[in-house]
C-alpha cells in the first residue's frame, strides 16, 4: 500500500498527494493507493497489518529544501519522526503510536519525505520539492522491485 499524506492547497505539503496520483496513473497495479489530506489517524484501520510506503513533505530543522529523507523501519520512524514537524492535526508518529496501542499498526513501513519550504495556503510547490518528486517516485519503485 502506498499512502500519500498532504494538502494540495498548501505548497510543498502537496508532495504526498502528487506522488501517489502520479504513481497510480503510471503503475496502477503496483499497489493499493491512498491519499490522506487531513488526519493521519484515519489511516489506523487502513494500514493495520499491512506493508506500507508513506510519502509526506517534512520540515526538519537544519535540512535543506528538497532533501529526500528515508526511513526503512517502523521503529526507526518512531524514533526519528520526533524531530520532524507535521502540519497535520496529529502527526504521523502519533498516529502510529495510537495504532500500536490499539494493535492496528503497519506490519512494515517505508517512509520517504522531502524537506519543504512553502507551507502557506495558496503557496506553489517550491522548485526544490518539485524536482525531488521524481527521486521519490524512483525510490518507491526501487523499494517495490526489491520487495517482490
Amino acid at each position: 500500500m502506498i499512502i500519500g499524506i498532504g494538502n494540495e492547497l498548501r505548497g510543498d505539503d502537496a508532495l504526498g498527494v502528487y506522488v501517489v496520483r502520479e504513481l497510480q496513473d503510471q503503475n496502477p497495479d503496483l499497489a493499493t493507493y491512498h491519499i490522506e489530506s487531513d488526519d493521519p489517524t484515519r489511516l489506523i484501520e487502513l494500514w493495520a497489518g499491512k506493508d506500507v510506503v508513506i510519502v509526506d513533505a517534512i520540515d526538519a530543522e537544519g535540512m535543506d529544501s528538497g532533501k529526500v529523507y528515508v526511513v526503512t523501519s517502523l521503529d526507526e520512524l518512531l524514533t526519528e519522526e520526533e524531530y520532524l514537524f507535521s502540519s497535520h492535526s496529529l502527526g504521523l508518529k502519533q498516529a502510529i503510536e495510537l495504532g500500536k496501542s490499539l494493535a492496528k499498526y503497519p506490519k512494515s513501513c517505508f517512509f520517504i519525505g522531502v524537506q519543504g519550504r512553502n507551507w502557506r495556503l495558496g503557496d506553489d510547490m517550491s522548485k526544490a520539492v518539485y524536482q525531488a518528486k521524481s527521486i521519490v517516485k524512483k525510490r518507491i519503485l526501487e523499494y517495490f522491485r526489491k520487495s517482490l
